[in-house]
């Protein structure tokens, strides 16, 4: 077995899945739910100037791969690949099911409309396949005041970056309609110095252009039986040039994309009844070229998404939701043999919560059974239990059926795909403990948690003696570790001062093998750091804020046998903002200084990421209710 190539292959289909599909292969409820703490603890990522991928990688413990601001950056949560957490926008599952993973350099662009939200755990009864270690979920933001609101943002930076951000949005009662469009661009020309290069002189990155244009239209109808229709559409286009990496001396290749987001939704409840009916159309459009090469790639993907649920309470005690979903896509590429592949998957979903007497434990069952293509499922199940003893102390345990499907191009790339893949299939357990106190101007939380992952059937794509690569079940992984975080905050009528301090310990390892005396067995998975640290102090006073933001990741192997590795790095960035309060409106001025220390890394091997740089930008903000 040739693993040096199949490494070379491993690693950057699990960094940057875009560019190597085309180059190297092939809700809202108004009823009174039970409340159930989930186990997967969430972050609100809402970092002024910074990117999604910057705030997922300051703010939170996943490993973002990426190799500039704002280029492609894919996920990982907890030792696992980018193939395995999903993106949901309002509560539709968008993995790509062409290549598997998902670009959130593309994805909540304007956070003044749109909010984000991370969550660790398995989530495949409820989200489907593909939400194995982790979601980041994207939900339109309701509008509460009535109004015409109106905002304006502008930000420039080094490496000619600059972002353009425009909100508007009116409501009357409980209707509303808004829209944001952003525009972010970055030259990132930075200077950097190759790995062992004779000349220690640093030379800038060329080739690496990006443009990116997103307009998001969401709004919500109340209607006059008592229904309620909301619906939001997102349209983004991008331009993207790839830099060379340390060992070219020039590239010419660049990636172009569109993506329409849409989905309309009606809900109607009575008493303890409620139904929700959604149906969802998603666009993706890939085009790649290289010049020097002459190679050319288009792919297109239309997905359709349909759900109907009834959420029933019977007592305070007992809560039952029922639905029926049903996910169908279709690939549009030259790289399949007959030019196009598809896939429907169909389920049908039930969940339970049962609160305990005195509020103290609570039960929640989530099930899900579907139909591939007309082939049965593997039966899926999220099972957790939760315990209060006292009212600050939380325990929680949980176990979960995990399960991804080959991906289409695994199964129709020409040449190369393997329709008689197996799905990845595995399980998930999880215990946490929370201690949350808080009175008066003082807040405390603490909570750490132990988890497990084993998945069987993991594929990779491996090389032939026919000259390509063919995508083969030949893992098992077993990841595991521990992860705490600690949230402190004081408030005073003058200054509130926080403090964020989050680590994980994540051992994410081959264990299994269909080759005997395989040299990564015991290995961890090259990209995955065994540490994570991360850290944060915010301080607010008469109007200014300051946020300072350090991070530490350990070293990374770039090959399965563990010989070869990314060194440790850390990076720090500060940011400072003053809010001017008018009469009719608001100003925010932010400036942000980025890898305030200068240091020298990479998230991935060969391609090095920016040195120190500045941000500099005003936000405008009527707050002047005009529509009243």
């Amino acid at each position: 077995m040739a693993k040096s190539q199949a490494d070379k292959y491993t690693a950057a289909n699990d960094s940057i899945g875009l560019v190597t599909v085309a180059n190297l292969a092939p809700v809202m409820n108004e009823l009174e739910p039970i409340t159930v703490k989930e186990l997967r603890v969430s972050n609100r990522l809402t970092l002024p100037l910074y990117s999604v991928a910057t705030n997922l990688t300051q703010a939170t413990l996943v490993e973002v791969k990426t190799y500039g601001t704002p280029a492609l950056a894919t996920l990982s949560i907890r030792g696992l690949g980018s193939q395995h957490c999903v993106l949901l926008w309002n509560g539709f599952n968008l993995q790509n099911t062409m290549h598997g993973t998902t670009d959130v350099s593309l994805s909540g662009l304007n956070l003044t409309a749109q909010a984000l939200t991370l969550n660790y755990g398995s989530s495949c009864a409820k989200d489907g396949s593909g939400a194995v270690a982790g979601s980041l979920s994207i939900t339109d933001k309701v509008m509460s005041d009535e109004g015409l609101q109106l905002s304006m943002g502008q930000t420039i930076g080094s490496f000619g970056y600059r972002s353009h951000q425009l909100h508007a949005g009116f409501a009357q009662k409980s209707s509303y309609i808004q829209m944001a469009y952003t525009n972010e661009f970055a030259k990132n020309n930075y200077w950097y110095t190759p790995n062992g290069s004779l000349l220690r002189e640093p030379i800038r990155l060329k080739n690496a252009t990006t443009d990116i244009h997103q307009f998001n239209l969401s709004g919500r109808l109340h209607l006059k039986h008592g229904g309620t229709l909301s619906g939001a559409a997102n349209y983004t286009t991008a331009r993207r040039q790839i830099p060379p990496t340390e060992s070219q001396s020039y590239n010419r290749s660049f990636q172009k994309d569109q993506q329409l987001k849409s989905y309309l939704m009606y809900m109607k409840s009575k008493k303890s009844t409620e139904m929700v009916v959604s149906v969802g159309y998603f666009y993706d459009e890939i085009k790649y070229s290289d010049p020097l090469s002459d190679l050319a790639s288009l792919s297109k993907i239309h997905k359709l998404i349909t759900k109907i649920s009834f959420n029933q309470s019977f007592s305070k005690q007992h809560q039952l939701n029922g639905g029926l979903e049903n996910n169908f896509s279709k690939a549009l590429t030259n790289n399949y043999d007959k030019g196009f592949g598809s896939q429907n998957l169909f389920s049908f979903l039930l969940t339970y919560h049962w609160l305990g007497a005195h509020k103290k434990t609570t039960l929640a069952v989530e099930m899900r059974q579907s139909l591939n293509n007309q082939r049965v499922a593997p039966f899926l199940f999220d099972l957790s239990f939760t315990y209060h003893p006292i009212r600050v102390v939380t325990m929680q345990v949980k176990a979960a059926r995990i399960y991804r499907i080959p991906t289409l191009n695994d199964l129709y790339w020409n040449p190369g795909g393997n329709k008689n893949l197996l799905p990845e299939k595995g399980w998930h357990g999880e215990w946490m403990l929370q201690l949350n106190y808080s009175k008066k101007s003082f807040m405390f939380d603490n909570s750490i948690s132990n988890f497990y992952y084993f998945i069987e059937n993991w594929i990779v794509w491996l090389p032939t003696d026919k000259g390509y690569w063919v995508p083969q079940n030949i893992k098992t992984v077993f990841s595991r570790g521990i992860q705490e975080e600690m949230n402190l905050q004081i408030k005073h009528s003058k200054y509130s001062v926080s403090i964020h301090l989050g680590y994980q310990i994540n051992l994410s390892t081959q264990v299994g093998s269909v080759f005997k005396n395989e040299a990564s067995l015991g290995k961890q998975l090259i990209y995955e750091p065994l540490h994570k640290v991360s850290g944060g102090l915010q301080i607010n006073c008469r109007g200014f804020q300051i946020d300072y933001l350090h991070q530490f990741t350990s070293k990374r192997y770039t090959t399965s046998d563990n010989v070869a590795a990314l060194p440790s790095f850390h990076t720090a960035n500060l940011l400072l903002s003053k809010t001017f309060h008018m009469s009719q409106f608001d100003l925010v001025l932010n400036m942000a200084a980025e890898n305030i220390f200068n240091v020298k890394y990479y998230m991935m091997e060969s391609r090095p990421m920016p040195g120190r740089n500045f941000k500099v930008g005003v936000i405008f903000k009527c707050k002047n209710r005009l529509g009243r």
